[in-house]
């Protein structure tokens, strides 16, 4: 499922202000282009990877115990990479700038080398900033 800005990356409520989102009749109408301060409620989870390195995801308070279970978390980890390369062909209707073909085909790799990766599970849970 593809998860908009300033979401909870479990159940997809936000978890931030909305400041700007895509007008009415544009394809992704309603999705978030300018997000803004936490909402009540929001806590920042670090998830430790399979290479090592570490990521951080906004959740809910009440969603951070789905997130502790194997199978939600390989669900959140799916959304995550759906979500990454939906937003890489679409950059340009989304409002990002084009890339050139150089920029192009670096971040399409990055994008394929994140499917070997997977989440171990949560290293920290805390208070957003």
């Amino acid at each position: 499922m593809i998860r908009h800005p300033g979401s909870c990356k479990v159940c997809g409520e936000p978890t931030r202000e909305i400041i700007r989102q895509l007008p009415a009749g544009h394809p992704f109408a309603g999705r978030p282009t300018k997000i803004g301060k936490h909402l009540p409620g929001i806590l920042r989870a670090t998830l430790l990877l399979t290479n090592g390195n570490h990521c951080d995801l906004e959740v809910h308070t009440q969603c951070v115990s789905k997130l502790r279970e194997g199978s939600t978390l390989a669900a959140v980890w799916g959304d995550i990479l759906e979500t990454t390369a939906f937003e890489f062909v679409n950059r340009v209707a989304l409002g990002a700038a084009p890339l050139t073909r150089e920029q192009s085909t670096k971040q399409w790799r990055d994008i394929e080398a994140l499917a070997d990766i997977r989440p171990i599970g949560i290293l920290s849970e805390g208070e957003t900033k």
